[in-house]
């Protein structure tokens, strides 16, 4: 087809020195050096497809004709001068999709906390099972040590050292923790060689200033500044801890009615509960279910 003066048509050449498609409109001189004014304007393969539709009513006064008439395209489109471009998709709207995508529901943030929850529980109570485990054990490592410190006090005395009276209570806190004259005081200052072991008239404690038989830095003490004198005989209130705060109690020929050969040693376990007759004034333990967890040095 012929184009008319009326009717420019748009061509489109290759030039020579861009490899790149460049739209001119036919009937034009040809444009040689650098471009300036309407064709500096670059035009996409999209920009032109989207004038061909609007430009249809531009009046002939502005420049425009009535419509262009595009040949046939006779190069590839993928060209990148001439590619259409696909305008990407709103940014806010991607993002707000996205954050709908990434953000947590009622269900599964509850979910979360309860397994959180549940591990948290199992944690514990291993972390507290081995603490208590670790604290029985240090608890029997005790006992046996005071064991092996009264058979050495009974070798060198001829006997282990008596408690005076019946047991009838032993609550082991407020201020019978530090008492020289029941079972865990007569206990410390005998194995701190400051108690004879029979007593004298009216069960007075027979005081001596013998050598001691434990290592006080390998025990925790109800008061660690009452200490034992070595220039002189006096007794302390003072006693040896379990690990729970508690005194290691002992009994031994309470009563004429004793029975046991042996004396009793004891830690009130973790629950630190006892029996207000513990021991009986003839030797006998109570079974009931608060002393369960007692620990014992000779059982």
């Amino acid at each position: 087809m012929n184009p008319s003066p009326a009717t420019p048509l748009i061509c489109f050449r290759r030039s020579s020195a861009r490899p790149a498609v460049e739209p001119v409109l036919a009937g034009s001189p040809k444009v040689t050096g650098r471009r300036s004014g309407f064709q500096r304007i670059r035009f996409s393969a999209f920009q032109l497809f989207r004038s061909a539709h609007l430009c249809d009513c531009a009046a002939p006064e502005d420049g425009f004709p009535g419509a262009f008439h595009l040949p046939p395209m006779r190069y590839p489109t993928s060209s990148p001068r001439f590619s259409p471009r696909v305008l990407p998709a709103r940014r806010a709207d991607s993002d707000h999709t996205q954050s709908i995508r990434n953000a947590f529901t009622l269900i599964e943030l509850l979910t979360v906390i309860a397994i959180i929850g549940i591990l948290a529980g199992i944690t514990f109570g291993i972390t507290k099972g081995v603490n208590e485990r670790a604290a029985i054990n240090q608890a029997r490592a005790e006992l046996a040590a005071l064991a092996t410190a009264l058979e050495s006090y009974k070798r060198q005395y001829g006997d282990y050292p008596w408690t005076p009276g019946s047991v009838t209570t032993d609550t082991n806190t407020g201020s019978s923790v530090k008492n020289e004259t029941d079972g865990p005081g007569i206990l410390f200052n005998a194995l701190t060689g400051k108690r004879g072991p029979k007593p004298s008239s009216g069960r007075t404690a027979v005081e001596i200033n013998g050598r001691a038989y434990v290592d006080l830095s390998k025990f925790t003490l109800a008061d660690e500044d009452a200490l034992p004198d070595p220039d002189n005989t006096n007794q302390v209130a003072n006693a040896f801890l379990d690990p729970w705060g508690r005194r290691y109690l002992y009994f031994y020929k309470v009563a004429t009615s004793w029975k046991p050969a042996g004396y009793i040693l004891l830690s009130s376990g973790p629950n630190g509960a006892i029996n207000s007759s513990l021991v009986s004034s003839d030797g006998d333990l109570s079974e009931l279910a608060d002393d369960a967890d007692n620990i014992y040095a000779n059982r």
